[in-house]
């Protein structure tokens, strides 16, 4: 009986090393009582198995997609060549809820000390889209581990994985899914065709500015596997009005395009770069970007309807980008009555607000870039203007993987030391109002 027993012991061994240490799982451990065996349920955590030999992966090409295999309980394993500065990002779709992705520099290393893991959100849907991006600083293969499992009501659900290859800056690998949907004058969709629960990046135009003016920058986001969804601010600074239009095409990206707004990213530009704070805090407030959240402000302007106190609460990572250099923007501008005016982007808005973000958990990063000296650095309509453009495209690429997506952990950059505070006389656009004062970045409050 007893040597029995050992044999089944063996035997079991033998079938959970088929399983994942990342996940605990619930098996049965036998126990001899009276001479009978008997099983009790337990949780066991067991060692992620080690890729050994390069030969022990299937090869992946930059931007092809591989079907998994379907109905599996044990790993696959994948690598993929890459050379030093190349950013590596791998997208695994239709996986099941309780299926994790792994990423590993070097040939030998075991995936237990992974570089990158994928940020599961099995909770909320029952097939996910999981992301990780590394960037490298040596040529190396790259290793790929795939835990897949297919359970339940996802049995006939093969997931695939793609490995994309490139540099932040560069058009991703998304292009060709892009759909365009121009819901009306002022709303514009970029949905991912048949990629499901991607996350959303919501778009706020300057003042008036009609979304046409950013479509190259927009369809650039899309194309890392962003669904987009892009707004033209007519609402003279009614930021209310902007968050609730917002909300609804979240809603509609969610319902009719499957995107996941547990993760969102608020980017704007000018007057929408101020109103991108109080529309997250909105959305948030609606049960969205509730996983994970961002903030781009491009050369913004003042916040609104935010007090110093929800600045200081607001729980989403944030990046501001200066224009202009050091000492911002300065155009010459003409108004619509033909008058004359200087055009100043006020860098101490920009820095006051920065200073406001305390929450202690909060990822944050200042950049100031030259962008020719130009407010409308990011407009344009083709593709192609975005030529040169690498100083705005890398930065915002890197802060939307580092912070909706699972990536290797960067060094965030933080150049408010580096800025210039120019005192003029006259300022074209007011840098206080009834929430907050960013005039004095040495206000205690801030």
């Amino acid at each position: 009986m007893k040597l029995l027993f050992k044999i089944i012991i063996a035997v079991l061994g033998s079938i959970t090393l088929l399983f994942s240490a990342s996940i605990e799982k619930k098996t049965w451990a036998p126990v001899m009582v009276d001479d009978i065996i008997t099983f009790i349920p337990y949780k066991k955590s067991i060692q992620l198995p080690p890729v050994v030999e390069p030969a022990n992966s299937l090869v992946l090409s930059s931007g092809q997609s591989q079907v998994g295999i379907a109905n599996k309980s044990e790993y696959e394993y994948y690598k993929i060549y890459a050379h030093a500065g190349d950013v590596v990002k791998v997208d695994l779709h239709n996986m099941d809820a309780n299926g994790n992705l792994y990423i590993k520099i070097g040939s030998q290393a075991s995936l237990d000390n992974y570089d990158c893991k994928s940020d599961n959100g099995g909770e909320t849907h029952s097939t996910e889209n999981d992301s990780c991006s590394l960037v490298l600083d040596t040529d190396t293969y790259v290793y790929i581990a795939v835990y897949a499992p297919s359970y339940g009501c996802n049995t006939n659900v093969q997931h695939s994985i793609m490995a994309h290859v490139g540099s932040y800056g560069d058009i991703g690998p998304y292009l060709n899914d892009i759909q365009k949907i121009n819901v009306d004058e002022n709303k514009t969709i970029y949905s991912l065709t048949n990629k499901l629960h991607f996350p959303v990046v919501s778009f706020i135009s300057g003042w008036s500015v009609d979304v046409q003016k950013y479509n190259a920058l927009l369809t650039y986001i899309a194309s890392w596997g962003y669904n987009v969804v892009a707004l033209k601010e007519t609402d003279h600074f009614n930021v209310e009005q902007t968050a609730i239009k917002i909300k609804l095409m979240l809603d509609t990206v969610r319902d009719d395009y499957h995107a996941d707004t547990s993760k969102v990213a608020v980017v704007g530009h000018s007057s929408g770069g101020g109103a991108g704070f109080y529309v997250m805090k909105y959305i948030k407030e609606q049960g969205m970007a509730n996983t994970k959240s961002a903030v781009i402000s491009l050369d913004g302007w003042v916040t609104y309807r935010m007090h110093v106190a929800d600045m200081n609460e607001l729980n989403a990572s944030t990046m501001m980008m200066q224009f202009g250099g050091n000492d911002g923007v300065q155009d010459i501008g003409r108004t619509n009555d033909g008058r004359d005016y200087t055009m100043m982007q006020d860098s101490k808005i920009n820095v006051s607000i920065f200073n406001s973000l305390t929450l202690s958990d909060l990822k944050k990063e200042y950049i100031i870039i030259d962008a020719n000296e130009d407010h409308h650095y990011l407009y344009g309509e083709t593709l192609d203007t975005l030529n040169g453009h690498e100083d705005l495209l890398s930065p915002i690429d890197t802060f939307l993987d580092y912070t909706l997506h699972t990536t290797k952990t960067e060094e965030l950059v933080d150049q408010r030391d580096d800025v210039i505070y120019l005192d003029y006389n006259t300022y074209h656009y007011r840098c206080d109002d009834a929430w907050g004062d960013y005039c004095d970045i040495n206000n205690p409050a801030f």
